[in-house]
Parts: C-alpha cells; sequence; structure tokens
C-alpha cells in the first residue's frame, strides 16, 4: 500500500510539472500517438531535433533551429521594451563569437512580461553549439531584466544586449550579449 501512495505522488507530481510549463498537451498527443502506433520506429532511423522552448503563454510557438538561424532582411533598428504591451515578443539575432559578419547566430526569443520594468522571459530559440556539433536542446525560459546599449536602455541593431536574472535566479551572473545582428517585433 505504501508503494502505491508513492507511485500516485509521483505521477501527481509529475504531470504538475507538466501541467505547469505548458507541456500537458505536448505529453498527451505524444501519448495518444504512441499508444494509436502502427510499426516501430527503426533503430537506424536519426531521431530529429525538435525544439521545446514555447514559454506556457498564448504567444506565438518559437521558429525551428534552421528557420531561426537566418536573421531577416528587414526589421527594425532597434526596439524599446518600454514601449511594447504585455505578452509581445521580440526574436532578438546574435552574431556568436568569433564568427565575421556572415557567419553563425544565436536566437533569442524576448516574452514581455512587465514593459515598464523591462522584465521578460529569455528563451533561447537556438543555442550555441560547438562547430560540427549538433544544436544543443534550449534551456527552459528564465525571467530576466532587458536592457540593451541603445538610447534608454533600447536595444540596438549592432550594439550589445544585456540579460540580468530576476525571480529564483536573481543574483547570478548577467549575461551580456552581442553584436545584435537583426530584430523582429511580434506582437
Amino acid at each position: 500500500m505504501q508503494n502505491f501512495f508513492g507511485t500516485c505522488l509521483a505521477i501527481g507530481l509529475l504531470g504538475g510539472g507538466f501541467a505547469l510549463t505548458g507541456d500537458l498537451g505536448w505529453l498527451a498527443a505524444r501519448g495518444l500517438r504512441v499508444i494509436q502506433a502502427t510499426d516501430v520506429p527503426d533503430d537506424d532511423a536519426p531521431i530529429p531535433v525538435t525544439s521545446s522552448a514555447a514559454p506556457a503563454t498564448s504567444s506565438p510557438a518559437p521558429a525551428t533551429c534552421s528557420a531561426a538561424a537566418l536573421p531577416p532582411r528587414t526589421g527594425p533598428d532597434a526596439v524599446a521594451v518600454a514601449s511594447l504591451a504585455p505578452g509581445s515578443r521580440i526574436r532578438v539575432w546574435i552574431r556568436q563569437p568569433g564568427h565575421h559578419a556572415n557567419g553563425a547566430c544565436t536566437c533569442v526569443d524576448l516574452d514581455i512580461v512587465d514593459p515598464a520594468a523591462a522584465e521578460a522571459l529569455a528563451a533561447d530559440v537556438m543555442p550555441p553549439s560547438a562547430p560540427g556539433q549538433p544544436p544543443l536542446a534550449p534551456a527552459p525560459p528564465r525571467r530576466v531584466h532587458v536592457r540593451g546599449s541603445g538610447t534608454g536602455g533600447a536595444i540596438p541593431v549592432g550594439g550589445q544586449l544585456e540579460l540580468e536574472p530576476r525571480g529564483i535566479a536573481a543574483g547570478a551572473v548577467r549575461e551580456s550579449l552581442g553584436p545584435v545582428v537583426a530584430l523582429d517585433v511580434i506582437r
């Protein structure tokens, strides 16, 4: 009987975690696909790399790694976080250190939580990986204070982006990323 309660507790905690992160729907859909499967996958077949860094909000899901790696040809020259509405998303393309002007970029999505305080949820759409290595799985979104090197803390193309951890991770090391290659705002 003791094992039964422990098992129920473990399943409840696991399910609660998926519900909190917004992945409960994905888990249910995946479970149904497994149950309804009519064949067994080949062990030698490559496993596709997918990104599940989408925050549990109604904002648009991040692009796949290949789409996010290409900065847009047009976009704003700078973005002031305070000018956006809560729920807006800023996608920031950042040149990886040691790469020339046409080199590889990483992508960070900033889902604006509190524009007046310049706070957002930062999610790596395409985390950097070593040259010749497959892309790394993205880390979960983290709450940060956003500041760019532009006028009034705006994030400018060609400038730097600073992310200072907030909430549970407050006091952790501030990240300075740049140069910023391109920006896009999704409202």
